[in-house]
């Protein structure tokens, strides 16, 4: 059975997306763990799994006491990073990848919601993550920022948030959400922190709700095209993960070393 993609949700209407359509369309399996509603929930072993993807949330990434889970979350990232294993983060996703790398978090330090550019500078240096280059409009939805971790390389910015993509080893975090289709946005539009969090000061929910509805519509086609690399090729790399794994525990003459392998037809 070939190992799957291991994702971390924590709530329940910020799901994969786009990056799961991917990753299924590579012949990979999803499993989903909320780690949030069910801290204790068995997870599978870095050894069993083709990468990690970490999506976003209302909570802070370091909000530890309140949300235990996230100290998981945060060590399977150090050993998956370790390990050479695919990660992906998405907005609190790419907050845990970076603080638990050791970066620090700046709470509230700035309010990013809805349709904005984001400037990728750098990606040449990182070829095989398919980032687009230059100013691309994406939508945002936070309110923390990281720092970026010792050895990471910041590959996108913004006027209010600094390290808007990072990559460091294995990992990819993009603070914004291009996972996101029209649907997905849909449902995100009817939790009432969601509506909060849009609508400024003195400005109507519905009418906000409503705007971002239309406009979000007509630029998501550009933003799933210049994104649909990414996502590519995080598939790709986890495929390519497992497979070296499995090579790497088969050596001349057949006899599987590592975890036991289920016999051929079973």
């Amino acid at each position: 059975m070939t190992a799957p993609v291991l994702v971390l949700v924590h709530n329940a209407w910020e799901g994969p997306g786009l990056i799961g359509d991917a990753v299924e369309a590579a012949g990979l399996a999803l499993v989903v763990r909320n780690l949030i509603d069910r801290p204790e929930d068995d997870l599978p072993g870095v050894a069993e799994l083709a990468g990690v993807v970490l999506m976003g949330g209302p909570m802070g990434a370091t909000d530890h006491d309140a949300h235990p889970g996230l100290v998981r979350e945060a060590d399977l990232v150090r050993a998956a990073v370790d390990g050479g294993l695919p990660v992906l983060g998405v907005c609190l996703g790419h907050q845990i990848i970076a603080t638990a790398l050791g970066a620090d978090l700046h709470a509230g330090a700035t309010h990013e919601v809805g349709l904005a550019s984001v400037r990728f500078t750098d990606a040449a240096s990182r070829p095989e993550l398919g980032l687009p280059a230059g100013e691309v409009r994406v939508l945002h939805w936070h309110g923390d920022n990281v720092d970026a971790p010792d050895g990471a390389v910041v590959l996108g910015a913004s006027a209010g948030c600094p390290v808007q993509a990072l990559a460091v080893g294995s990992a990819l975090g993009l603070q914004f959400h291009p996972e996101l289709t029209p649907a997905m946005l849909d449902r995100w539009l009817e939790e009432p922190e969601m509506r909060a969090d849009l609508a400024g000061p003195g400005e109507d929910a519905d009418v906000a709700a409503a705007a971002l509805h239309t406009a979000f519509a007509e630029e998501h086609p550009a933003i799933a095209a210049r994104f649909s690399p990414v996502f590519a090729s995080f598939a790709r790399r986890c495929a390519n993960a497992r497979q070296e794994a499995a090579t790497a525990d088969t050596p001349p003459g057949g006899t599987v070393t590592g975890r036991p392998r289920p016999a051929p037809g079973r």
